[in-house]
């Protein structure tokens, strides 16, 4: 489903013509999309050098460095596209979700001010001649969105973002196919998942992953409604404020996370007091979730994490990864050695063979608990055939990789995930819809 032929398309008429503007952007748009973001973020420089005035060039390279996590960088492209155009809603905007990013909350909400002035709308540019499918896109401000960039092909998908935050009661909605709700992280989206369903209250068009079911899969509701299925350990988990005086008196070790946060942001393992006071200097008066650690190292003594997506009801293996710490990510993983490779690819291309049948049950309880049209889940293997989850919620992120940044059974896996995520969205839109 990928739009694969538009950067090449687009690059043809860049070699005929490289100053031409219109092709600049479209490229960096659709190799953005596919996990070029250098390559996009080289056609924009360009294309910012022929049109030095024009702030929605800086607009669209600070977006494309948002999704890339280089918040600073983002920030101060949208400063730059504002010195040309003081205005600029979008920059504006991007702007105050930079800041955020960065922890500078009083300067985002008052760019945010600036942003949402006039109205909570934003109508995101389609490609092509169509016909294009209209969704309404519903985002948080504050909250963890998921990110659509790569699920939301602009030649098939016309999208109208909707900020819940900023939208007024009853708000007027464009014409819409097909709601797809983006705010993904139930522990610091609460309110706005409230928001979003109240928004949609008498709606007829269907709504992938509605907030009422997206609300009850915060970390600690998440470990709860887990805890007793068969084939399935998750951890005891408790909310808890960061300068609670009864963390010195809990067990070591245990894992330490601030509500709100994703990618290894904030959370650490506390196995001595010196380890508790230094997160605290960081976290201050913050609620964060108390982990009981449990043993994820293996027989080898590295930590796997194993990632599936379910997509429309359907699993879809995306990476198993090998590190040396406790705290495992796809994206800071150490480079794997070909066993290690060799390993994640039977995983890939036979999950159920992989996990044996006990685990995969375990895997559609997990599923039917979460309810979603579109979520993730992370664990790892124990003995007696049993799943240790680590979380199972709608904010994992489905992009294409760097070329080059994944072995390759891995960047298989993604792009037929990435596919089915597309043709999901697809076949849910009504014919008509009334918004």
């Amino acid at each position: 489903m990928q739009n694969a032929s538009a950067p090449v398309a687009d690059l043809a008429c860049l070699r005929a013509n490289p100053d031409d503007l219109t092709a600049l952007r479209h490229f960096a748009a659709s190799a953005g999309r596919q996990g070029f973001r250098q390559a996009a973020c080289t056609a924009l420089h360009r294309a910012a050098a022929l049109a030095p005035h024009d702030a929605d060039i800086p607009v669209q390279l600070g977006h494309v460095l948002l999704t890339d996590r280089q918040f600073a960088a983002a920030r101060d492209v949208f400063c730059a596209a504002l010195a040309r155009a003081p205005g600029h809603v979008g920059a504006w905007r991007g702007l105050g979700a930079a800041l955020l990013a960065l922890n500078e909350a009083a300067a985002a909400e008052a760019a945010l001010r600036r942003g949402f002035a006039h109205g909570a709308l934003e109508v995101l540019p389609a490609h092509g001649a169509g016909p294009h499918v209209p969704v309404l896109l519903l985002v948080s401000v504050h909250a963890i969105n998921l990110v659509t960039a790569a699920l939301l092909d602009p030649a098939r998908v016309a999208v109208s973002a909707l900020y819940v935050e900023y939208a007024r009661p009853r708000q007027p909605l464009p014409p819409h196919a097909l709601v797809l709700n983006a705010i993904a992280d139930a522990d610091a989206g609460a309110a706005a998942l409230t928001q979003a369903r109240a928004l949609l209250a008498g709606r007829r068009a269907p709504v992938l992953n509605p907030p009422d079911r997206v609300r009850h899969t915060g970390r600690a509701d998440m470990a709860a409604r887990l805890r007793g299925l068969d084939g399935v350990v998750v951890p005891d988990i408790e909310a808890v404020p960061a300068d609670h005086p009864g963390l010195e008196a809990r067990p070591m070790p245990y894992l330490l996370r601030q509500i709100g946060l994703h990618a290894g942001q904030m959370f650490d393992r506390i196995e001595t007091a010196a380890d508790l006071r230094a997160f605290r200097r960081v976290a201050g008066r913050q609620t964060v979730f108390a982990i009981s650690a449990l043993q994820t190292r293996g027989p080898d003594g590295l930590h796997r994490k194993y990632r599936v997506m379910l997509i429309g009801g359907a699993f879809y293996p995306i990476h198993l990864v090998h590190a040396p710490s406790w705290k495992v990510h796809g994206f800071s993983a150490p480079p794997q050695s070909p066993a290690q490779c060799a390993e994640e690819a039977a995983f890939l291309s036979a999950m159920p063979r992989v996990l044996g049948p006990r685990r995969m049950r375990a895997l559609a309880a997990i599923a039917d608990r979460l309810g979603l049209d579109y979520a993730g889940i992370d664990f790892t293997l124990t003995g007696n055939d049993m799943l240790l989850v680590f979380e199972a919620n709608a904010a994992m992120t489905l992009l294409p990789p760097r070329p080059g940044d994944v072995p390759p059974a891995r960047a298989r896996a993604m792009a037929r995930a990435l596919n089915a995520a597309q043709a999901m969205l697809l076949a849910r839109a009504m014919p008509m819809a009334h918004a």
